[in-house]
């Protein structure tokens, strides 16, 4: 991740659907971000499920979504898909 945020020219990540887990956080690490507008939610799944994720990637999630998004994804909320886009 860290050598795709360092990438020296724009990158871009187009979610066709759900973005759930690892393929979010790697999404996250892009430096734009397009969401289909008829399907997909995004989710940290391991939240649900009581485990937690290491403090570099909260931290990480702080930097690149507001306060009211990272909030949810810590407590494990689904972001349907017209708050995600």
């Amino acid at each position: 991740m860290a050598r795709l945020m360092e990438f020296p020219m724009p990158t871009m990540c187009v979610f066709n659907g759900n973005a759930i887990a690892g393929g979010y956080f790697l999404g996250l690490a892009h430096d734009f971000r397009v969401m289909h507008e008829t399907n997909g939610v995004l989710c940290l799944s391991e939240m649900k499920l009581g485990m937690a994720w290491p403090p570099a990637f909260m931290s990480f999630c702080a930097a690149k979504l507001s306060p009211r998004v990272c909030n949810k994804i810590q407590y494990g909320i689904t972001i349907p898909r017209a708050e995600a886009l």
